[in-house]
């Protein structure tokens, strides 16, 4: 998830809500739960954004680095940096989250790490064909805090504040998950918790309807979640379940990936 999805107090239904809620939703965005709004430093509530997490103590690690195969060799925050990376440059209803074809999976995909968008909020089941040799990262959880913000949010640091600090502090409101689990064909996966420092990233336009914080340029963020790193599956048939229990935000998510590798 991130803090990105237009929300309101009751209901989405894969559609806007009619109060900007900063809600970062990295994750199948269909019949979400009710959503609070959080407030920052005074003026407009900053609208709150999930994504999928899990709650286990590994922060910024890095998988391996150095070990084989190539992909290990980089660190947790930055596959997190780069999963935003690809998952805010595509456009508004193209996302692949909650999508049953797989249709939007392989959408801007390279290198040798396949990234899943993720659940958020109710029950779904989605489907992705994965090219054999290709390692998997997924969200079970995770949230995105960027700046700027319009005016009217008023949200800035306070005086002397750095921007880091400034955005890890809010970001650490909506990182409270009662439970995640994380399975690949039943056997229980390691879900890893991940921060990343301060970083760039330009979003599709098109997203500013979920996230009024985006402004299709360059702009600042940082990041936290929890995320399942796979190895690169066998070819067949797989599935992956993320589940995450209820939140400030809303109720538990159970999301079913039908994973075809070949």
């Amino acid at each position: 998830m991130h803090l990105k999805n237009a929300c309101a107090a009751h209901a989405r239904s894969g559609s806007h809500r009619t109060l900007p809620c900063r809600w970062a939703v990295a994750g199948a965005l269909a019949a979400a739960s009710a959503l609070a709004m959080a407030g920052s430093s005074g003026g407009v509530p900053k609208p709150a954004m999930p994504r999928a997490m899990a709650a286990v103590a590994d922060v910024d690690a890095s998988i391996g680095r150095g070990s084989s195969p190539m992909w290990r060799r980089e660190s947790l925050s930055d596959l997190a940096e780069r999963w935003y990376h690809w998952y805010e440059s595509i456009p508004a209803g193209v996302v692949p989250h909650g999508d049953p074809s797989g249709a939007n999976c392989g959408i801007s995909q390279s290198g040798p790490v396949w990234f899943l968008s993720g659940p958020l909020g109710g029950t779904f089941v989605n489907a992705c064909t994965v090219p054999a040799g290709k390692a998997i990262m997924s969200p079970v959880f995770n949230v995105i805090d960027d700046y700027p913000c319009p005016a009217e949010f008023n949200f800035e640091p306070s005086p002397g504040q750095g921007l880091e600090a400034f955005l890890t502090a809010d970001i650490a409101q909506y990182l409270d998950v009662s439970y995640t689990t994380a399975t690949l064909d039943g056997v229980a996966l390691r879900v890893q918790r991940v921060r990343t420092p301060l970083f760039a990233f330009t979003a599709a336009a098109s997203n500013k309807v979920s996230d009024p914080c985006i402004t299709g340029s360059p702009q600042l963020a940082v990041t936290e979640g929890f995320y399942v790193f796979i190895d690169p599956p066998s070819r067949g048939r797989h599935v992956l379940q993320l589940r995450s229990g209820p939140t400030v935000f809303g109720g538990a998510t159970d999301v079913t990936i039908h994973l075809t590798v070949k």
